[in-house]
């Protein structure tokens, strides 16, 4: 059961003038105990197996729950609930006596129709969601930016996020299942990435509506509203062609920019400088903590370029993809920069870089 409510909590209000929504609603019926949690944006859901003596339905505090089943010691848990609300609760040696709150009082979860149900990969959806989640926006300056876009189209499944900085797109080659769009939550993609597993083989099973999803994920189910707006045009957004392509060992490159990131200061954005030549990449930066430069070896075709990056967001980009091997893609110092693996197609980075003061040059 604490697994259940620790899954479930994460669709809880933390605080509301609705009380009942702060709660895990429980109800026993014939050999099931189910739960949910449901915040108005979010809901998840969960059946466990029970003993039921006498069926019954209750809101019960959901900090209160979990903390008690973490502190409890017994193998078993015991609930009886009386007919005003008030639930005594047992395991081991310990007993409690808790007042819920009248079940009625829970709001009803968005209910779908079957007319828009497919199936995906649980692992392929967890790899896809991992990959991405790092790039949404986290300000509301354009809401719909806030969640993740999938884009399912032409027997492919694209996973967009994008947060004005920086852009990080997935795609996987998938069964035909026609063409669907729509935008999920940050929040509810955090909630879905703790119930998902990484088998391959395991699916989830995703029912669709105009303003709402629901994720079915063996005995749990995530439903959450859709984000409405008009999310960024990914496909226009990648640049197509390229000036100089930079192929880098990505491990190498990772490991100088968290040296870099030693004297970068947290409050201020340093830009940290690259010029790429002569099959080298030289690395400066210089804050008011101190000044770091390197030079690494990667292979170059075409034209030199200096340009200028935030360090985490490039940081970020290389850590999220998964080759040896990454190609940098570059064109003006003004115009952002894909990062691609060097064989596939399979996801593509986009960072903006930033702009260098002479005094850098």
């Amino acid at each position: 059961m604490k697994a259940a409510v620790t899954k479930v909590i994460g669709a809880v209000s933390q605080k509301s003038a609705i009380s009942a929504i702060e709660g895990i609603l429980l109800k026993s019926f014939g050999n099931t105990l189910f739960l949910a949690g449901y915040d108005l944006e979010i809901g998840i859901t969960a059946t466990i197996e029970a003993k039921v003596l006498r069926e019954g339905d209750v809101i019960f505090p959901a900090k209160l729950l979990l903390e008690m089943l973490v502190k409890m010691d017994g193998n078993e848990v015991s609930f009886d609930l009386d007919s005003k609300y008030l639930c005594t609760i047992n395991s081991g040696n310990a007993e409690f006596k808790i007042m819920g709150i009248a079940a009625d009082e829970f709001p009803d979860l968005p209910s779908l129709s079957i007319d828009n149900y497919f199936s995906l990969s649980q692992g392929e959806l967890r790899d896809m969601i991992n990959q991405t989640f790092f790039a949404i926006a986290l300000t509301e300056q354009r809401p719909v930016h806030t969640g993740s876009k999938f884009d399912i189209k032409n027997g492919y499944f694209n996973l967009i996020s994008v947060d004005g900085f920086r852009l990080a797109h997935c795609r996987r080659k998938i069964e035909d299942i026609g063409e669907k769009s729509f935008v999920v939550p940050r929040k509810t993609l955090n909630e879905l990435m703790k119930i998902i597993s990484e088998d391959y083989d395991e699916k989830v099973s995703i029912n669709l509506s105009k303003k709402h999803i629901i994720f079915e994920i063996g005995n749990y189910t995530v439903i959450s509203r859709l984000l409405e707006g008009e999310f960024l045009d990914y496909e226009k957004a990648i640049p197509k062609t390229s000036t100089t392509n930079v192929r880098i060992n990505r491990r190498i490159f990772i490991e100088c920019f968290e040296r870099v990131s030693i004297v970068t200061e947290e409050k201020l954005i340093n830009p940290v400088k690259l010029f790429f030549s002569d099959n080298k990449v030289s690395i400066e930066c210089a804050t008011n903590v101190g000044r770091i430069s390197e030079t690494l070896p990667a292979s170059i075709e075409g034209p030199d370029v200096e340009i200028g990056f935030n360090n985490r967001y490039l940081l970020e980009a290389l850590k999220n993809c998964k080759n040896d091997e990454v190609i940098i893609c570059l064109n003006r110092a003004e115009n952002p920069v894909k990062i691609i693996p060097p064989d596939s197609d399979d996801y593509t980075f986009l960072v903006l870089p930033m702009r260098l003061n002479k005094y850098e040059h």
